[in-house]
């Protein structure tokens, strides 16, 4: 497995001329091609690498990384501000053909606010490539992107300046900041003419630096909920239990953000098929069902352990997510809704005592 690296990495299915989607990572800041969505160490029991996992889970996708300069201190090799560095990702994306196939995008923090300028800039400027790569886009997932700001590039401000200062792309993320904001408010208005399904997810746990004397120091949350929130009419954040940095790298085939990524394709079928498109097309199911039930296979098996150790809140969780595989399956083969049904109440039963425990 390739170490971390600049530039646009193939990782699993992508020289399959017959696949259907194109999903690529993009990482954000202090991030690298790799490790950023690696938990634990490579060739080390617990290694698990989810860009990878997630082609074997989707083989008719190919699975793509980003590696970037995106270092906080000038002491770092020098990177790009977002709307330059969105310019050298469309650059990347042309050089290596896409622009035909459906694409997604997976962005952590800084990564998405480079997804979101690649859009918002292909509205305005004279690129044919960016263009046609952008109409290509088919969803996106926003992990603790900062459409607001964060409060940790301004500590950095000053955290940082006996190390020659911040870079100018965290300068850029300052909380609050007018550039921000302006992109932001021109991606929605994109998003308005261009539907696009969108997830989020916003980090609920405070990151922590160990210091040489190995006591913690906490640096509270890197992007709060409220900056998190793309704001979306219809769009729920889901919270996670985890910090900025291991909301991307899950442990397993169980955790929240892997799950809802591998659910989402069948998500958008199952919608499609409530709510046919205009132009009738047809949906092909099968590998969607088997997302399904594969989904159904790991929760299953996360459900034993949790129910041994009695964790109410993660019970209830694990129920939801065998709640929607089962009911996208249904949407998808016409079957019965009472499995789906019965995993939903029982998630809801189990939030209640969780809440009346706290």
């Amino acid at each position: 497995m390739t170490l971390d690296v600049e530039g646009l990495h193939r990782i699993t299915n992508t020289t399959r001329p017959d696949r259907r989607a194109d999903i690529v990572f993009v990482h954000g800041l202090g991030g690298a091609s790799h490790s950023t969505w690696r938990h634990g160490k490579l060739e080390k029991p617990g290694h698990f690498f989810w860009p990878e996992a997630l082609g074997e889970d989707l083989p008719d996708c190919g699975i793509w990384t980003v590696g970037y300069p995106a270092g906080i201190t000038k002491l770092g090799k020098p990177g790009m501000i977002v709307d330059m560095r969105a310019g050298n990702l469309a650059q990347k994306l042309a050089d290596a053909g896409f622009g035909a196939q459906p694409l997604f995008f997976v962005t952590h923090s800084m990564g998405g606010l480079v997804v979101k300028s690649l859009i918002v800039g292909s509205q305005t400027l004279p690129d044919p490539d960016r263009k046609r790569i952008v109409s290509t886009i088919r969803g996106i997932v926003f992990c603790a992107t900062p459409h607001r700001g964060s409060a940790f590039a301004d500590a950095a401000g000053v955290l940082c300046t006996p190390l020659g200062g911040r870079q100018s792309h965290v300068q850029e993320m300052r909380a609050n900041a007018q550039p921000l904001d302006i992109l932001h408010d021109e991606f929605i208005e994109w998003h308005r003419n261009h539907s696009i399904p969108v997830l989020s997810y916003a980090e609920n746990v405070g990151l922590f630096k160990t210091r040489w004397y190995w006591r913690p120091l906490p640096l509270g949350l890197v992007v709060p909920r409220a900056s998190a929130n793309p704001g979306i009419a219809g769009h729920t954040v889901r919270d996670v239990d985890d910090d900025h940095l291991t909301l991307v790298k899950p442990p397993n085939r169980e955790h929240d953000v892997y799950a809802g990524v591998l659910l989402a394709p069948a998500a958008r079928a199952a919608w499609r098929i409530v709510l046919p498109s205009p132009d009738g097309s047809r949906i092909e199911s099968e590998g969607l069902v088997k997302a399904c039930r594969d989904v159904s296979q790991r929760a299953v098996r996360t459900l034993k352990w949790v129910t041994t150790q009695k964790w109410l809140h993660e019970i209830a969780l694990t129920y939801l997510i065998l709640g929607r595989a089962a009911l996208y399956e249904v949407v998808l083969t016409s079957s019965d809704v009472s499995h789906a049904r019965s995993n939903v109440e029982q998630a809801m039963e189990n939030f209640r005592h969780a809440n009346q425990q706290d």
